[in-house]
């Protein structure tokens, strides 16, 4: 039962997220993300995610036995998602400002975030993975 209560609570934070989003594009008259254009706003960006990535998998390496909790490990990978949300807004406000697709970035963050605080300060996601 405390499944099926998990992936609503994932659900309303994904209806959240993305009515959120379609405000702030409107609000802001910011444009559709174009499917064509390229991931990476440039090489920075790129080599800046995958050291980032590679980083998280290193120090995973070193602390898992110290991570016995399920816990700790879902919020290192949230934590990652919110470094990464992070330093792609930095980078598309550096270097695509006018494009003002750094704020919809900041947006995420701010989800992420309030991701973590909840499962942080609640049971509720060991609850869900069953640990």
């Amino acid at each position: 039962m405390f499944f099926i209560k998990g992936i609503v609570f994932i659900l309303i934070i994904v209806m959240i997220f993305v009515a959120g989003e379609k405000v702030l594009r409107k609000k802001f008259n910011i444009g559709k993300r174009d499917k064509n254009r390229p991931r990476y706003v440039n090489k920075v960006q790129m080599w800046g995610e995958t050291i980032l990535i590679i980083a998280y998998i290193a120090s995973m390496f070193f602390v898992a036995n110290e991570l016995s909790e399920t816990r700790w490990i879902g919020l290192g990978v949230a934590f990652l998602f919110l470094i990464i949300e992070l330093f792609r807004a930095l980078i598309e406000w550096i270097y695509q400002k006018e494009q003002r697709e750094y704020i919809i970035h900041l947006y995420a963050s701010l989800i992420i975030v309030i991701f973590v605080l909840i499962a942080a300060f609640t049971n509720w996601l060991d609850l869900l993975i069953g640990f």
